[in-house]
């Protein structure tokens, strides 16, 4: 679906708008925050982070899939289905991915509690 390859974490934040690069630094700092034994690595061109299996993912919108782009920066986890209900994550359509897309850094800082109970729980289902 991607006609393009990132070779490391430099070119990724390259290809980001500057608000992208703000809230993607953000979400990454809450994820090692929250689960400071976490791994990291580039997976889809974009941030996936993982202990035992992958627990949750960065996706800017910037960073297209396919031809399609989006505004703000996406919070998913892989195993969102298993997780608890909360007024936070969308599951949409999707059978196991949920996610939020957070539109400024603004609404990440005043969603911090919740996001970090989040990955936490994200962590134990790990």
């Amino acid at each position: 679906m991607q006609d393009f390859k990132f070779h490391s974490y430099v070119e990724f934040y390259e290809a980001l708008t500057d608000d992208h690069k703000v809230m993607t630094s953000m979400l990454k700092e809450l994820i090692y925050d929250a689960i400071p034994e976490i791994k990291e690595k580039l997976s889809w061109n974009v941030p996936f982070f993982y202990k035992n299996q992958t627990i949750c993912f960065i996706w800017p919108g910037s960073i297209p899939w396919g031809k399609k782009t989006y505004e703000g920066v996406q919070l998913g986890f892989n195993k969102g289905h298993l997780m608890k209900p909360n007024e936070l994550m969308e599951q949409g359509d999707r059978k196991q991915i949920t996610l939020k897309t957070f539109r400024s850094a603004e609404e990440i800082e005043d969603n911090l509690e919740a996001i970090s109970a989040i990955l936490k729980e994200a962590d134990d289902l790990d």
